[in-house]
C-alpha cells in the first residue's frame, strides 16, 4: 500500500518509490563585472577584484592627474588638465575638452612598447622568451628592445622591423614576470 501511494517510512523501511536527484541545469560563468555586482550588492563591498582593475594599464599609462589634485585646483593652472579664470571673477573654471573611453584609450594612444635590459643579463633564454611573446601577441605597436651598459653609461636601441605587438594585459603581465627586464610604453 506504501508502495502505491509514493510514500517512505520514517522509521528506514524502503517501500517507498526512490527519489531522483535533482538536476542542476548547466549554467555559463558569470562574466567579471557581474560576478563584482553580485559581490557588491550582497556583501556590500567587492571582493573578487574592482570593477577597474583591467583598466589598470590605461590608469598607469593615460592619467597624467590623480582625483585628489583636483582640491588644488590653483596648483593645477597650466597643465594638459585646463583651468581658466574669468575676467573680473575670482572663480577658477573646469573646462573638459574631451573625454576618452578606458575601453579606447590603449588602442588609440599607444605607439609600442620599449623593453629595457642590462646587457650582462641577456642570455639565450630571455631572447627567446621575448621573441615567443612577440609572436604570441602580434598587433600593429612597435617593439624596442634597449640594452644598457651602466657601467660604459652604453644603451643600445634595438628596434624590431619584424614584430608589431599588441601590449594587452597579458603580454605586460608575462614581461613583469622576467625579472631581468623591465618595460616602458611608448605613447
Amino acid at each position: 500500500m506504501e508502495a502505491e501511494s509514493a510514500q517512505a517510512s520514517l522509521f528506514g523501511g524502503s517501500n517507498g518509490m526512490d527519489t531522483p536527484k535533482p538536476s542542476i541545469t548547466p549554467i555559463e560563468p558569470f562574466g567579471d563585472i557581474e560576478k563584482l555586482n553580485i559581490e557588491k550588492e550582497v556583501v556590500g563591498l567587492y571582493i573578487s577584484g574592482h570593477p577597474l582593475d583591467k583598466f589598470q594599464f590605461e590608469i598607469d599609462s593615460f592619467c597624467n592627474t590623480e582625483l585628489s589634485a583636483m582640491n588644488d585646483l590653483i596648483g593645477l593652472k597650466g597643465k594638459e588638465i585646463r583651468l581658466e579664470q574669468k575676467w573680473g571673477d575670482n572663480r577658477l573654471e573646469f573646462k573638459i575638452r574631451n573625454i576618452d573611453l578606458l575601453n579606447d584609450l590603449r588602442d588609440k594612444k599607444t605607439k609600442g612598447v620599449v623593453v629595457n635590459m642590462a646587457m650582462q643579463d641577456v642570455t639565450k633564454s630571455i631572447i627567446e622568451e621575448m621573441e615567443s611573446l612577440c609572436q604570441q601577441f602580434k598587433g600593429e605597436c612597435s617593439f624596442q628592445m634597449n640594452l644598457v651598459d651602466p657601467t660604459e653609461d652604453i644603451t643600445v636601441e634595438l628596434m624590431s622591423r619584424k614584430y608589431k605587438i599588441n601590449p594587452n594585459n597579458e603580454l605586460l603581465d608575462r614581461i613583469k614576470k622576467i625579472p631581468e627586464v623591465n618595460y616602458k610604453i611608448l605613447l
